[in-house]
């Protein structure tokens, strides 16, 4: 009796959620991320490759046919609400009740019944799949940063796929800012700075947040920032006075890359001169070399080689 009132529940279900939905050569765009998602799995003989321009599936180390894929790519715009929804949900409410009682259900009933796809490994998946569509992805990007600093598993693979997704897709620093802000406001300063350098998106407007929590974080997570911030070259601009104040840190590695990201901003950084003189005569041999060539970058506007 259970069995049948799950497989009509199901049933229903799937033909509810599959009425209205966009198709492609006869599957809908549900259906085919279900199978993308299958298809995601390593097996025996079997390796997963996730590239810059999505995944490529390969049996005894040759390539092979990724249909999900390419339906996916098909449906471009019509794929994106769907895989948006996996993002905020996890999945329809149906799927996740079907993973929330699967365990409690008798092992002879399981085993009639499909495995459910946990939520985390769906919203790995969709982002995953975002990276394959990426130059449709734009609209998704408010579902995937959100995503970023949420709690995971240790073995969970969401927030590397979330990142991967972000990047492809070309994400701004204002537009994954907010959600940063918020993780750093909410306690996690150290998280924000890693996500920030994670996602080496080279703008003022992440510079400056990274710049606003830089005096407080840990050593580590300061030296992160400042790496980050040194990419930035002359968007780091915003962090300017941040990075001044490190220069008198007493961590001397701090001192050194406050030196280096200084000098990357090139002209733009004259405020922070007498700082940097300063620091030219710091005790420490590295970072004493380390302000001269920024004195110099910020003097002329010419970057010297690291």
């Amino acid at each position: 009796m259970l069995v049948a009132f799950l497989a009509a529940a199901s049933g229903s279900r799937v033909w509810w959620r599959h009425l209205n939905e966009p198709r492609f050569e006869g599957r809908t765009v549900s259906e085919w991320f279900d199978q993308y998602c299958a298809d995601g799995q390593p097996g025996p003989h079997r390796d997963i490759y996730h590239g810059p321009s999505g995944r490529t599936l390969l049996k005894d180390g040759r390539q092979v046919k990724d249909p999900s894929t390419e339906a996916l790519r098909a449906l471009g715009n019509d794929a994106i609400p769907h895989l948006i929804g996996v993002l905020e949900r996890g999945g329809s409410a149906s799927e996740r009740a079907y993973v929330e009682i699967f365990p409690s259900l008798p092992l002879s009933l399981k085993s009639r019944l499909p495995s459910p796809v946990m939520p985390g490994m769906r919203r790995e998946q969709a982002a995953l799949a975002l990276v394959a569509l990426s130059r449709f992805g734009k609209p998704a990007v408010p579902a995937l940063a959100a995503r970023l600093g949420q709690p995971y598993s240790p073995w969970s693979q969401e927030a590397p796929s979330v990142m991967r997704a972000l990047r492809a897709i070309g994400a701004g620093g204002n537009e994954v800012e907010p959600d940063l802000r918020r993780l750093a406001a909410g306690g996690k300063p150290g998280e924000m700075t890693a996500l920030a350098d994670a996602l080496d998106v080279r703008d003022p407007v992440l510079a400056r947040l990274v710049g606003d929590y830089l005096p407080m974080l840990a050593p580590d997570r300061c030296q992160t920032g400042l790496g980050y911030l040194e990419r930035c070259g002359p968007a780091a601009l915003p962090a300017l006075s941040a990075m001044v104040g490190i220069l008198a840190d007493p961590n001397r590695e701090s001192r050194y890359l406050a030196a280096r990201a200084l000098g990357r901003i090139g002209t733009n950084a004259i405020a922070a001169l007498p700082a940097l003189e300063k620091a030219a005569q710091d005790s420490d041999t590295m970072v004493e070399t380390a302000a001269k060539r920024a004195l110099r970058e910020v003097r002329t506007g010419v970057m010297e080689a690291p």
